[in-house]
């Protein structure tokens, strides 16, 4: 699977965790831009899914991913 494929999965995939961890590699190294809490690398299928778990609880369930068009 691709980089490419793999973000396409992530992003239809991001509320079904099963489908999610079947496309992250054990060792994944994911870098979330920004300057906030969530920043910065994070290394390994556990690390990522703390991050996103902890971006679940803060946004109380309403967060979501999208894709800029930058």
């Amino acid at each position: 699977m691709s980089i490419l494929d793999t973000a396409r999965t992530y992003f239809t995939a991001i509320r079904d965790m099963d489908t999610v961890a079947g496309s992250l590699a054990e060792d994944v190294v994911w870098h979330q831009p920004g300057s906030n809490r969530f920043s910065g690398d994070h290394a390994g299928r556990d690390a990522v899914f703390a991050m996103l778990g902890q971006m679940m609880q803060v946004s109380a369930g309403s967060f979501a991913s999208t894709r800029s068009t930058a």
